[in-house]
C-alpha cells in the first residue's frame, strides 16, 4: 500500500506540472497519456461522467460537449445519450476520443473547432456540457465565448459547466462567481461531486468537482446590458 501511495503522490505532482504548463502543449500526443491517467485516477473522471449524465435534462435532444479533450467524459455521454456532438481544438485529443466513442451501430459526431467560433446553427442544442474547458477562456475572450455558447443553446436549454478543484491548490476557470446575466444566463443550481481513492483502510480525497447548471434568462441579453447601463 505504501508503494501505491507513493505512486499517487508522484502522479499528483506530475499532474500539477501538466496543469501549469503551456496550454497549447497540454493535449499533444506526448502529454495525453499523463492527462488521462491523472484525470482518471486522481479525479475519477469516468465516475463523475456517470454522475453528470444523471443530472442532465430528463429527455435531452441534441447535446454538445465543448472542450471534449480525449473523451473520458465523452465516452459515457456517447454511451448513454442518443444525439451527442463532441468539439475540441486538439486533433491528437480527438483521435483518442474517436477510439473511446466507437460503440456498435452508433455514429460519432466529432468536430475539430475553436469553442470561440461554434460552427453550429442558432438554438441547435438542448444541453451543452463543458468539463474543465472554461479555464482556457482568456478574460478578454469571455464575452465572445458566452455569446457564442448562448447563441447555439435552445431557449429552454441548459448549460452544465464543471471544474475539478485539487485540494489545497487554487485553480483558474471558476464559473461559480461569474455574473452571466449580461449574456442572457442565470444559475439554476449548483451541485458537487467528491471523488475518493480507496487505499486499503484509508480513503484519500484529492479534491472536488464544482458543477453549475445555467439556463437562459427571460430577458434578452441586450436588454440586460441596457438595464445595467
Amino acid at each position: 500500500m505504501t508503494e501505491r501511495i507513493i505512486d499517487i503522490a508522484a502522479l499528483f505532482g506530475k499532474s500539477l506540472e501538466w496543469y501549469f504548463s503551456d496550454p497549447r502543449a497540454q493535449y499533444r500526443n506526448s502529454r495525453l497519456e499523463l492527462y488521462d491517467q491523472a484525470a482518471e485516477i486522481l479525479t475519477r473522471r469516468s465516475k463523475f461522467a456517470e454522475f453528470l449524465v444523471s443530472n442532465l435534462s430528463k429527455n435531452p435532444g441534441n447535446v454538445l460537449e465543448i472542450a471534449a479533450g480525449s473523451g473520458l467524459v465523452s465516452s459515457v455521454l456517447h454511451e448513454r445519450l442518443k444525439n451527442v456532438t463532441f468539439l475540441d481544438l486538439s486533433l491528437p485529443a480527438l483521435r483518442v476520443l474517436k477510439i473511446r466513442t466507437q460503440f456498435p451501430n452508433v455514429s460519432t459526431k466529432v468536430v475539430n473547432a475553436d469553442f470561440l467560433h461554434q460552427p453550429f446553427p442558432d438554438k441547435h442544442f438542448s444541453d451543452i456540457v463543458c468539463v474543465g474547458g472554461y479555464r482556457y477562456v482568456a478574460p478578454e475572450r469571455k464575452e465572445l465565448f458566452w455569446n457564442e455558447t448562448v447563441r447555439i443553446l435552445q431557449d429552454s436549454g441548459n448549460l452544465f459547466f464543471a471544474q475539478f478543484r485539487p485540494r489545497g491548490f487554487p485553480i483558474n476557470g471558476t464559473t461559480l462567481s461569474d455574473n452571466l446575466g449580461d449574456y442572457g444566463l442565470q444559475i439554476k443550481r449548483k451541485i458537487g461531486f467528491n471523488p475518493k481513492i480507496n487505499l486499503g483502510q484509508f480513503v484519500l480525497e484529492t479534491g472536488s468537482y464544482e458543477v453549475v447548471q445555467y439556463e437562459k434568462c427571460s430577458a434578452e441579453p441586450s436588454k440586460n446590458r441596457a438595464r445595467k447601463k
